[in-house]
């Protein structure tokens, strides 16, 4: 079996070619399919600090 000899330059050239492309691409998809993901969580820690901190403000009146 024969090894063929590896053109590194070419190698990297092509790689920082699609990466150039790719990066853009993958942020915008991300950004786009994380954003309601994020949101949400946002939502479920902001409505649990403002339970507890009612529970907190009716023990208070109690006392």
């Amino acid at each position: 079996m024969q090894v063929l000899p590896v053109d590194l330059v070419a190698l990297v050239s092509v790689i920082l070619g699609i990466s150039v492309v790719l990066v853009p691409v993958i942020g915008l998809t991300a950004r786009f399919a994380l954003k309601p993901v994020v949101e949400a969580l946002g939502r479920v820690f902001e409505s649990r600090s403002s339970d507890e901190s009612l529970r907190v403000l009716e023990r208070r009146m109690e006392l």
